[in-house]
This record gives structure tokens, sequence and C-alpha cells, in this order.
């Protein structure tokens, strides 16, 4: 009623709040919602028949004292004689959102101790968000970054390469590894980066990841380490010109064929 009273109940509403049908008539609004106080009723009332219908969240309170996280849907009777609510059970969705909200904040704190590059974009390449340690320098400042696609910032070699592999990421689900080149400040340096989908659960928010590693000093220190295999091996050659040995028995020598 327009009073806030249960009027009429269905079997699931009792069971869900635990009252028999001879109790919960007996009942008011503010008997069963845990959040709203029973003095604000009047006002929560006339926003109701204002509006026509009303959704919000609260908190229902069982007869047994404890408290179900409910959705409740209210909408004013055409003769305005009172208010019909359709009230849904969302315990499950709201612990559902607490794991994935902790899990969110578990994986914010991975990626800020990241020492790599790590990028979201939408499902149009658009970059939503980034991470950038502060010893590393961006290709871009955020405001030049953010909001917009990565083939509108980036060099048409990197573009060709990262829509290839956006495009097998789509087709194969499965995360795809890059090798690059880029110049910041100073000389160029050597990327590796993993693309993989990016899912929240909402289609609306799903797109794509990009986690880029510096590799520039390993590829500099294998460089290195070529150069002085071949200046080894180079060495070795000189040392071998001229090489002989001598059978003791027989006294006969023998030299190395470079010597001949």
């Amino acid at each position: 009623g327009l009073d806030g009273r249960v009027l009429l109940s269905n079997e699931a509403f009792r069971t869900l709040s635990g009252y028999g049908a001879d109790e919960i008539g007996k009942l008011g609004l503010g008997d069963l919602d845990a959040v709203n106080r029973p003095e604000d009723l009047p006002m929560i009332v006339r926003s109701i028949i204002e509006a026509g219908r009303l959704r919000f969240e609260t908190r229902l309170r069982r007869k047994d004292g404890t408290e179900v996280e409910v959705e409740v849907s209210v909408s004013a009777l055409e003769d305005g004689a009172g208010l019909a609510s359709f009230v849904r059970d969302i315990t499950d969705r709201k612990r559902a959102e607490k794991e994935l909200f902790a899990g969110r904040e578990r994986l914010e704190s991975v990626i800020e101790s990241l020492d790599d590059l790590f990028f979201v974009l939408d499902s149009e390449g658009r970059f939503t968000r980034y991470h950038c340690p502060p010893h590393r320098d961006l290709f871009l400042p955020r405001e030049e970054l953010l909001g917009r696609r990565y083939d509108q910032v980036l060099p048409p070699d990197l573009v060709a390469t990262i829509r290839g592999a956006l495009a097998e990421v789509q087709e194969t689900g499965k995360p795809v590894r890059i090798d690059y080149t880029l110049r910041t400040a100073g000389p160029a340096r050597y990327w590796n980066a993993t693309v993989s989908r990016y899912r929240t659960g909402n289609e609306a928010d799903e797109g794509f990841t990009i986690l880029s590693r510096d590799v520039t000093d390993r590829r500099r220190a294998e460089a290195a380490l070529l150069e002085s295999e071949a200046q080894l091996r180079e060495a070795h050659a000189i040392a071998s010109l001229g090489r002989w040995r001598r059978d003791g028995a027989t006294g006969a020598m023998t030299l190395s064929p470079e010597a001949l």
C-alpha cells in the first residue's frame, strides 16, 4: 500500500523473507528494508508516484535478522491505490562483483609493479589505459595517446605488425608475440611484446592488451657475444698457422694444413 504495508505477497517472497502468510501482512517496508529509514518512506513513495516506477538495490531484513542483497523494481498502480514491487535476490551477483573487484585490484597491483610497458586497447584499437615505469620513456605524451587508435600514433611498420597480431588474436583467441624497434628519446630500442585478448565479462569493455618488454640490453649482449665468438675463431685460425707436431718415437715432423 501507499503507507508501506505489505498487502499481498507470493510464496517466493515469503520464502526469501522467512515470514509466513499470516505474518507478512502485519509488516511494512520499514520492517523489511535494512537500508532506508522508515521516516524516508513517504519521500520514496512520492518519488515512485511521480516517476511511475523506480528500481534500486537494498538489503532485505529477514525474519531471523539476517540480511539479503536484493534488487527492487517498484511501479505505481494505475488506480493510484498502491504500489507493485518485484524483489529479486542478487546475493550471488553481488558476491561475484566483489570477487571481480578484488581480482581487478590484485591485477592493478601486479601491473603497477611491472618494469614493462602495458597497454589496453578497446575493440576499435584505441588506447584506453597504459602503465609506464617512471624510468622509461613513453613514445607519446599521455594526452596524445589515450583515446587515439594505434594506427594514428605509431610508425607505419609497427602499425602493420600490430594489425597482424590483433587479427591473429581475434581469430585464434591465443596470445601472439611480436618483435619491433621503436625510437623514443635517443637511439632506437628493441622490444618484445605479447598481444592478448582483454576480457572483462562485459563485451562493451573488451579489447586487447599489449605487454612490451625492452630487450635492447639483451640484444646488444647477444651481438657482443657473437662478435667475440667471431674474433675468437679468427684468433684461433691465426694461431693455427705453422702448427707442427713431432713424433717422439720416430722423430717425424707433421705440419698442419694451414702451414702447407
